[in-house]
């Protein structure tokens, strides 16, 4: 093999390799944002959660209270009724 040969195929292997390593660089960059997005998206749907559990507990509390009034009036009509 002539020495240009051999220059050529080193030639040909590092820029296979440099392609390569630049798509990889560009794939873990892409991935390192959407990750980042996703992060900002959960971060977001938490916060909007806490809120909707505060206004379901207090109205779950609400509930409850109606449903002892209600118990203790059944209470109180069955003693009358003795």
């Amino acid at each position: 093999m002539d020495t240009a040969q051999i220059y050529t195929i080193l030639g040909i292997c590092v820029g296979i390799v440099s392609i390569i390593s630049g798509i990889v660089f560009w794939l873990i960059n892409k991935l390192d944002n959407d990750i980042k997005s996703l992060r900002t998206s959960v971060e977001g749907i938490n916060t909007s959660m806490n809120g909707w559990v505060q206004h379901l507990t207090a109205m779950q509390a609400e509930q409850s209270k109606r449903t002892d009034r209600l118990y203790q009036m059944f209470v109180d009509l069955l003693e009358k009724g003795k």
